[in-house]
């Protein structure tokens, strides 16, 4: 059986994402501050997400599209509020273009409650995007990566293990240099 995912953030990049997720055959469930990319994807067949804190609780893996690394701080304590809500075994992959200083601080703080994190960034344009040829550069632990593999495959057309946490998050740095 297919993870079940939750999505927050489905604007320009996250819509297609999430899209290629459901058209792979995920259940998705969305979250945006945009009522109208969350209409655009149960169009597409996925679910609105009832509250953004309930998310965790209905989902095996959050992917997180989001402009950066505050806006990804303060989703998952604030809005997800996933040290509260989280729980053992939950993975949250971020795809933001993110601090990896503050990734690899979020991933170990996660990590202390039992919530595995990837800095998942992507490479590639949200026309990239739409036609699935993106790269994915992952930091994080290998077997997480492993696991999640299947998802990768659904949203992009590579997909890199780059090393520990982090390592993704400083590799798309010196790609958008």
């Amino acid at each position: 059986m297919k993870q079940r995912i939750g999505f927050v953030g489905v604007g320009l990049m996250g819509g297609w994402l999430a899209r290629h997720l459901l058209s792979a055959g995920y259940s998705v469930t969305a979250h945006d501050i945009d009522p109208a990319k969350v209409r655009a994807i149960v169009k597409a067949g996925g679910k609105k997400a009832k509250s953004p804190d309930r998310i965790a609780a209905e989902v095996d893996v959050i992917i997180l599209s989001l402009p950066n690394s505050k806006i990804v701080n303060d989703v998952v304590r604030n809005s997800l509020r996933l040290f509260d809500t989280g729980r053992k075994g939950l993975i949250v992959l971020d795809a933001s273009t993110a601090d990896p200083d503050m990734s690899i601080e979020l991933s170990s703080q996660l990590g202390k409650k039992g919530i595995e994190m990837l800095d998942s960034t992507v490479s590639g344009t949200s026309d990239m995007c739409a036609a699935k040829d993106t790269l994915f550069m992952v930091g994080g632990k290998k077997k997480i990566f492993e696991a999640c593999v299947p998802i990768f495959a659904a949203m992009s057309r590579e997909w890199i293990y780059m090393g520990k946490s982090g390592s993704g998050a400083v590799i798309k740095l010196v790609v958008n240099l």
